[in-house]
């Protein structure tokens, strides 16, 4: 059976109506708000081949019809629309990204918060576990003819300093300049960016500077290495309670204690994430979803060398178009340079 356009139009409004209010949808509807240049007995026709092809169900012989997975998924990969967050919405996503690189833990836990209420879902953000502090200057000061210490500042403000010995003799001038020379060129860099050629050059540049380069890179993998620094921050669990579909208390008991559990949200967040895309996981698609009737829209973030996930949990009757471009929002902000994300959110909205 084809999916013409026809068909394409009707499991739309089928989707979008049933979004809005939580009942199953008939032909009468569809003609009345949405296909208005159809029958209701076409439209109806149109429906049970829907149906027939798994797109849509009837939960009862005399209601109307409601998505399946499928027609969800059918309907985010290709018929949503993109939703244009509002000017409080953007300013919401705004005050969560005003705090400072140095304070990451409170910024996640506002954009955490924030995505609750502008979707009015549940999130649940997790750090990947691996922090990644990048240089933001490098200083040498000798503080003898055979001893200086080395000073690497990182990019969340942190001031490290180490004092080592030399075979050889390093003077002021020498160490400003080669001080310079190597926040040029490691700047912004994590660890795991400075190549062997990075150290090569430097040394080839700087004639006699070679065990001090050596050093100041050791120094680097002491204070700049990955960190174990995995979180797992929940918010907006009792806006779920507020949608039919946990008006049972079984129901509703099942969601909020697995969003009290942190290894379980854990579990369900460790998903594979399609790189900085954002990522739908519609009602039982994954095993790693442990909730009956519920999606996940996961979007991965990455702020100053710390990187993770942020996810939503709703109802498969979620409003993704609404969560998509939240996340987006949020999580292109968190991506830009060092120092925050809020330029970049400041430039999206005057686009």
């Amino acid at each position: 059976m084809e999916f013409t356009d026809r068909k394409r139009r009707i499991l739309h409004a089928v989707v979008q109506d049933y979004i809005e209010t939580a009942e199953p949808v008939g032909s009468r509807t569809i003609a009345r708000k949405y296909v208005t240049d159809l029958s209701s007995a076409t439209i109806r026709n149109e429906m049970a081949d829907l149906e027939e092809m798994g797109y849509l169900e009837q939960p009862h012989s005399s209601a109307g019809r409601i998505p399946t997975v499928l027609g969800y998924r059918v309907f985010v990969d290709s018929l949503m629309e993109k939703y244009k967050l509002s000017v409080m919405e953007t300013i919401r996503m705004q005050e969560a990204m005003s705090e400072k690189a140095n304070r990451f833990d409170k910024l996640i836990e506002k954009a955490s918060l924030a995505i609750a209420n502008v979707t009015n879902y549940a999130t649940v953000a997790i750090s990947s576990g691996k922090k990644r502090n990048r240089i933001k200057a490098v200083q040498l000061v000798p503080v003898s003819e055979k001893e200086a210490v080395i000073i690497i500042v990182t990019n969340e403000g942190g001031v490290k300093s180490k004092k080592v010995r030399l075979d050889g003799f390093v003077d002021s001038g020498e160490a400003v300049m080669l001080s310079a020379e190597l926040t040029k060129a490691l700047s912004g860099r994590t660890l795991g960016d400075i190549s062997l050629e990075t150290v090569v050059r430097l040394k080839s540049e700087n004639e006699g500077a070679d065990e001090l380069i050596d050093k100041v890179v050791s120094f680097m993998s002491e204070t700049c290495g990955e960190k174990d620094t995995r979180e797992v921050i929940s918010h907006g669990g009792v806006n779920l309670l507020k949608f039919p579909e946990y008006s049972d208390i079984e129901k509703a008991k099942e969601i909020l204690e697995v969003l009290d559990n942190k290894e379980q949200l854990q579990s369900m967040i460790n998903l594979p994430s399609a790189g900085n895309k954002v990522n739908i996981i519609i009602g039982d698609e994954k095993n790693g979803i442990k909730l009956k009737d519920c999606s996940l829209v996961l979007c991965n973030y990455e702020f100053n060398g710390n990187e993770g996930t942020i996810g939503v949990i709703g109802p498969t009757r979620m409003d993704y178009a609404r969560v998509v471009s939240a996340l987006e929002y949020l999580c292109e902000g968190m991506r830009p340079q060092l120092g925050g994300g809020t330029d970049k959110l400041e430039q999206r909205e005057e686009e």
